[in-house]
């Protein structure tokens, strides 16, 4: 990725978020400056990025974003923690938007999401993308693979079949579904339900990685192997990764199967039993009391 394509990347997260009522987002040493007058610049004007860059306080040093990280707040000299794929500042570190803002965010990421033609091969497929859906500040976000053919239909992740088992996942421990925010690696169901391909993957990480930071989830439980892959980089199967103590920018993560698998494999079931037991143990609650 060329210095131009990360400063129009981070124009438009900017842009968005000044449309959200944000002025400045502070940062470890210092703060990326807007520009008072950004608002009255012509479309054509230089990127708001460029401009915060020179027109910054010099004791600021407003430096370029993480390589290659799309995330809103890319932008200062953060220690990041060495999981691979594991880039950007710790999430609960991030600055504290109101809830309404993060609101409107999300909308216009949700819209900017349906706009996406970056994969045509899903754009010709899908029947309308699917965004995620839950609520702000969630003790638990599950990310899954992408969507299939029922959450392809009614525009919702993880419905069908491997929602119904999801849904039943989360109430034996202890949580309602509509408490916990649930999104995919995707948001294109991809052709026959296959798994998403790396540059699919890459087309959409923006996308995800705005939506954590806005849900600003306490847990991370990635479902299945494509989740673990292209949230964390980490490309061991899920056999190998159940268990581990994983992070995502400062937010604990737990791996373990996606429900479709267990649907095919329901040998397998105790084993996710197992890592939702440990995942509710690291999370600091207690294991709902089983009736009877």
């Amino acid at each position: 990725m060329s210095n131009i394509d990360l400063i129009e990347q981070m124009d438009l997260h900017l842009r968005a978020w000044q449309d959200s009522g944000v002025e400045w987002l502070p940062r470890a040493g210092g703060a990326m400056i807007i520009p008072e007058n950004a608002r009255a610049q012509p479309a054509a004007a230089v990127p708001l990025f460029a401009k915060a860059m020179v027109q910054a306080p010099p004791q600021l040093t407003v430096v370029s974003p993480y390589p290659f990280d799309p995330s809103l707040f890319a932008a200062g000299q953060i220690p990041l923690p060495a999981v691979r794929g594991d880039v950007g500042p710790p999430l609960l570190e991030l600055p504290v938007l109101e809830d309404y803002q993060r609101e409107r965010a999300m909308k216009d990421l949700a819209y900017k999401v349906s706009q996406c033609k970056k994969c045509p091969d899903l754009v010709r497929g899908r029947t309308q993308t699917v965004f995620g859906i839950g609520p702000l500040s969630p003790k638990l976000c599950i990310v899954g693979e992408a969507p299939g053919f029922n959450e392809d239909k009614q525009g919702e992740p993880f419905v069908g079949p491997a929602g119904e088992l999801l849904t039943r996942m989360l109430l034996a421990s202890g949580f309602k579904r509509d408490e916990v925010y649930i999104c995919n690696i995707l948001r294109c169901r991809p052709p026959e339900n296959r798994p998403p391909l790396p540059e699919e993957a890459a087309n959409c990480r923006s996308f995800l990685v705005q939506t954590l930071e806005l849900v600003r989830p306490s847990h991370i439980c990635l479902m299945g192997a494509s989740a673990t892959k292209y949230l964390l980089g980490r490309d061991e199967f899920i056999g190998q990764l159940r268990g581990q103590e994983l992070w995502w920018r400062g937010i604990p993560v737990t791996a373990t199967y996606h429900p479709s698998y267990l649907l095919r494999s329901p040998a397998k079931k105790h084993e996710a039993w197992a890592d939702l037991q440990a995942m509710v143990i690291r999370m600091g609650q207690l294991l709902p009391e089983k009736n009877g």
